[in-house]
């Protein structure tokens, strides 16, 4: 199938983070294309089980694909762990199929509105796919940011801009890796890593300790 190139991806900033219910804001540099509508919001308290649902994304690598199932269950306060640690949200629990490379992209209902961010799978188990419900979503938009890119790296007076430190490729030459200088202290405070794979999810560092580390 025809995968995503490297030059199809597209530079955003973070511009707040929420590691509770794992959602950040991000903004591209570059301004999108004029002939792009925005998608629109849906009611979270009217997704009912048995409602068909539509995911889009990049399962594997392959771009722009489309899967379509059901609602299994609403699951509010829902509780699960990453590597990146313990998270909680209210959340859609589909059948729709779900794939590294889907998360991050919408749940959509039959009208193709917004009824969620799709986020992890069941670790044990088959088609148990998850998706961060749209109004933690919203709420996540209107709030201050619970970590902000600033607060990250201790800059939130900074009058400078953010610096590339470094760009290039990882030592085992499978990936291409970006850190940043946000606060002009000369050390990496963010770092971005994008494999060859494109199967494999892109990943993000932040230096919360200000270390450098």
């Amino acid at each position: 199938g025809e995968k995503i190139a490297p030059s199809q991806a597209i530079i955003a900033d973070v511009i707040k983070a929420d590691p509770v219910s794992d959602l950040a804001l991000l903004k591209m540099q570059s301004p999108p294309p004029a002939d792009r509508t925005p998608i629109a919001f849906g009611d979270f308290d009217k997704v009912a089980v048995g409602d068909d649902v539509s995911a889009i994304g990049h399962p594997e690598g392959e771009i722009w694909t489309y899967t379509k199932g059901y609602v299994s269950q609403i699951r509010r306060d829902y509780k699960w762990k990453t590597e990146d640690g313990e998270h909680h949200a209210d959340v859609i629990q589909t059948q729709t199929p779900i794939n590294p490379g889907n998360s991050g992209g919408p749940l959509l209902n039959s009208k193709g509105a917004l009824i969620g961010v799709n986020a992890f799978i069941a670790t044990e188990g088959q088609n148990l796919s998850y998706a961060i419900g749209v109004d933690v979503v919203q709420d996540f938009l209107k709030t201050p940011a619970k970590v902000a890119v600033a607060d990250l790296v201790g800059a939130e007076e900074r009058k400078c801009k953010p610096q590339i430190l470094f760009e290039g490729r990882t030592d085992k030459n499978d990936a291409m890796i970006r850190r940043y200088d946000m606060n002009c202290d000369g050390q990496a405070d963010l770092a971005f890593v994008l494999p060859d794979d494109t199967s494999q999810p892109m990943t993000a560092w932040f230096d919360t300790t200000g270390s450098g580390r």
